[in-house]
């Protein structure tokens, strides 16, 4: 999520890849929809979802970032 205590979303993503670049980042928050009208997702997130999001649409976003080769962990 964007809005955390103490780091937001971007800092986590991140952090996330440094570690383990092919872990996949999907970003879940409720500013989705302002930030895909700004265009691309921040650095470092390979799924960016509005929230709430509906359990097929969540699905996809999984089953998107694994086909394209992240390491799932």
């Amino acid at each position: 999520d964007m809005g955390m205590p103490y780091m937001d979303g971007k800092v986590l993503a991140r952090k996330i890849k440094e570690i383990s670049p092919d872990t996949p980042v999907i970003l879940l928050s409720g500013w989705g929809s302002l930030i895909k009208a700004n265009g691309e997702p921040p650095d470092n997130i390979d799924y960016l979802l509005g929230k709430p999001p509906r359990m097929s649409i969540l699905k996809s976003a999984i089953l998107e970032v694994l086909s394209r080769g992240c390491d799932p962990l």
